[in-house]
């Protein structure tokens, strides 16, 4: 099962509002969430993936319900493997062959 979340994003600013170091004086620490949710999940092969999904969480949530139930297609060897090669357009494949010659 995988979770979602807001990222949080870590900066640091002077006191003029502009980015600094963190080991400058007078940093600020600003922490900022994400917009969008994240989904962490574990794909067909086990590895912990991360990934962006909708700025509304229901919308989230069900982009996480088809991932899950592409992961289990996946593991029970019901979906294509090459299902997203097929998707790239034909022009991406055409450059990746010009650049193995």
């Amino acid at each position: 099962m995988g979770r979602l979340y807001k990222k949080i994003t870590t900066r640091y600013v002077s006191a003029a509002g502009k980015r600094c170091r963190k080991s400058d004086l007078d940093a600020q620490k600003i922490q900022t969430k994400s917009k969008k949710w994240w989904a962490d999940y574990r794909d067909a092969y086990g590895i912990l993936t991360s990934r962006p999904l909708a700025r509304n969480k229901q919308v989230a949530q069900q982009q996480l319900n088809e991932i899950e139930r592409l992961v289990e297609r996946q593991q029970a060897g019901l979906a294509n493997p090459v299902e997203d090669q097929a998707k790239r357009p034909l022009v991406d494949h055409i450059d990746d062959y010009i650049c193995t010659l």
